[in-house]
């Protein structure tokens, strides 16, 4: 068997006049098609296809994930801020603070922290890399702080 796209397979028997068999799995039930292999076998292949593509259609409905609704309350928040600084990338806890700053609302969290709306959207970025005076700043107007735990015996 070889699949031929969308779904549809082909599998070739070269045994006698060399006929081809068409599947298309259906709902668990595979759906077969037998054809002479002719020089035109392709077309024949193509209508197959669009007929099962019109009739089978499968329709996908997504919907956009947006963190902001789901940063509402301070504990969501917390918890969210908690998870990027257990990862340790420091790009993705500019962005969690980034995504927590923006669900309060950027200008306050900028007017609070003593920068620029601009300059506090350039350091939060995905390309951002703000120092650690920015995100004291960010996190105290957030009314957060950063505390320091021992992970090892090194430390203690």
């Amino acid at each position: 068997m070889k699949s031929v796209g969308e779904g549809v397979s082909e599998m070739r028997i070269t045994y006698g006049p060399g006929y081809r068999v068409i599947s298309y799995p259906w709902d668990q039930l595979l759906l077969f098609c037998c054809v002479a292999a002719t020089s035109h076998h392709r077309a024949g292949i193509s209508r197959w296809q669009n007929k099962w593509r019109r009739r089978f259609r499968m329709v996908l409905e997504t919907t956009r994930f947006d963190v902001l609704d789901h940063l509402k309350t301070p504990e969501e928040r917390v918890a969210y801020l908690e998870a990027a600084f257990e990862d340790g990338d420091p790009s993705l806890i500019a962005h969690a603070l980034g995504d927590v700053a923006r669900s309060i609302g950027m200008t306050t969290v900028a007017k609070e922290a003593g920068i620029t709306r601009e300059a506090l959207y350039r350091s939060l970025s995905e390309n951002g890399d703000p120092k650690l005076s920015t995100l004291l700043g960010v996190m105290k107007a957030l009314g957060l702080h950063l505390s320091v735990t021992a992970t090892d015996k090194r430390a203690a």
